[in-house]
């Protein structure tokens, strides 16, 4: 036969409330123009006005910000329209 487990009404309830939360927060997130600032350490030392290439170039790549920056680059939209 169908063999199918159903699914209680609180566990309903619950998926029911988590939905209309996610589509309203996506609502919200389309409605916004969102910017996002990196931070990086220029040494490891932590000292003023001393940079070393070496460390923020390593703070690009294990950021993601060199691969987005390639995407973005080839073409690809930096934003999905559902």
């Amino acid at each position: 036969g169908g063999g199918g487990k159903k699914k209680s009404p609180k566990f309903k309830g619950v998926m029911d409330t988590f939905t209309a939360q996610l589509n309203d927060l996506n609502g919200t997130l389309e409605k916004c123009a969102l910017h996002f600032v990196r931070c990086f350490k220029t040494n490891d030392q932590k000292k003023k006005e001393f940079n070393e290439d070496e460390v923020v170039m390593r703070q690009l790549q294990t950021s993601g910000v060199l691969d987005a920056l390639r995407v973005s680059r080839e073409g690809y939209p930096d934003r999905m329209i559902f």
